[in-house]
């Protein structure tokens, strides 16, 4: 997360709602999350770290989360092993 972009943040507003933060105390609107979800084999350091076996579905999830002013505000990737992922989607039209 690039701090310019978000004025004000500290460490303690971390354990909160970031988003919250970013909307309600620096007044800026996020305007879009895009995910990216793909299938990828567990190297030994994610087997190990993840309790699985070597080469094991991992479920890799990258997100980037834009500003109303197109800046992208958060870059996030995580690997879930396939079998303990669960993924809830709420579309609003």
């Amino acid at each position: 997360m690039p701090l310019e972009l978000i004025p004000g943040l500290k460490k303690k507003d971390l354990y909160g709602s970031v988003y919250h933060f970013i909307r309600e105390q620096c007044g800026l609107k996020i305007s879009s999350f895009h995910r990216t979800i793909r299938a990828v084999a567990a190297t030994e350091e994610e087997a190990k770290r993840l309790d699985t076996k070597l080469g094991s579905p991992l479920l890799e999830l990258t997100q980037i989360g834009f500003l109303d002013s197109g800046a992208a505000f958060e870059y996030s990737v995580s690997r879930n092993v396939g079998d303990r992922f669960e993924l809830h989607n709420v579309t609003l039209a």
